[in-house]
Parts: C-alpha cells; structure tokens; sequence
C-alpha cells in the first residue's frame, strides 16, 4: 500500500509487470491527473498481459500540490477503468 504518503508522481511502468498483486492503494498522496492516467495505462497493460479479476485499484483523494480538489483521470482513462471494471476489476477513483 502507498496510502497518505505524499507522493507527488508516478514512474511509469512501475505496476506494469506486478502479475501477482492483488491490492494497490494510492490514494491519499498528491499525484497529478499525468500520474493517475499512468497508472491506469499499466494497470490496464498488465491486464492484458495477464488477464486476470478480482484486483483492487484504489486511487482517489489525490489532492496534487498547490491543488484544492482531488484528481481524477482523464475521459479516456475512465473509458480504461470501465473495461477493466468488466473484468472483475475495483478501482474507486472518485473523490470521497
């Protein structure tokens, strides 16, 4: 878990090969709307790498520096998230 960390970015390709991860929770840092639409981009390479369900993704109440509302991703990384959410997939996204 990288939960209330203070996190500021995302390497991308970080979560990319985690095959066996289950739950990843980033929420509570200060990730800008590039991170989240990174992460989700590796999240969704990984699944198709090796599809799989029953994974948790929880990337909500990143509030970036200097910012006052929580990020949310882009259109078309929600249209990512819908996907996966077909597959069996948890991603809670939406500010609290």
């Amino acid at each position: 878990t990288f939960y209330n960390n203070n996190f500021t970015s995302y390497k991308a390709g970080s979560f990319k090969e985690l095959y066996y991860i289950r739950y990843i929770d980033c929420s509570y840092n200060k990730l800008t709307q590039t991170s989240i639409n990174k992460i989700i981009d590796d999240m969704y390479d990984n699944y198709e790498a090796v599809p799989r369900g029953n994974i948790v993704l929880n990337i909500r109440n990143n509030i970036p520096v200097g910012g006052t509302t929580a990020t949310v991703p882009s259109e078309e990384q929600v249209d990512k998230i819908n996907i996966l959410k077909t597959k069996g997939w948890t991603i809670n996204y939406l500010p609290t």
